[in-house]
């Protein structure tokens, strides 16, 4: 009964999990350029080009890091589906050889 709910639960967020972190690592990069654009017109002028690398590195690695996770969720979900599938193949065999022994 919990896992009926749970393979519902995940079956129906499946399309919008991998989804939101794909988007969210594209506005997570465009955040990453403005907020380094930002400190690198405040600082120095022997500062602005190392600050705006560091801080727009960092974006990078963020959003890097929020693009791997949304394709790990894409491909887990997707190995799951199909050992859902394979298990319900074998019932299906299971049922077909009960029934042919019963046949005979």
């Amino acid at each position: 009964m919990l896992f009926d709910f749970l393979d519902k639960l995940s079956a129906d967020l499946e399309p919008y999990l991998s989804k939101i972190f794909k988007i969210a690592s594209v506005i997570i990069i465009i955040m990453a350029l403005l907020n380094g654009l930002l400190i690198a017109s405040r600082t120095s002028s022997v500062f602005t080009f190392i600050s705006f690398i560091t801080v727009f590195a960092k974006g990078v690695l963020i959003s890097f890091l929020f693009l791997v996770m949304g394709v790990v969720i894409e491909k887990v979900f997707e190995i799951h589906q199909l050992l859902i599938e394979e298990q319900t193949m074998k019932e299906t065999l299971k049922k077909e050889a009960d029934s042919s022994n019963y046949e005979e």
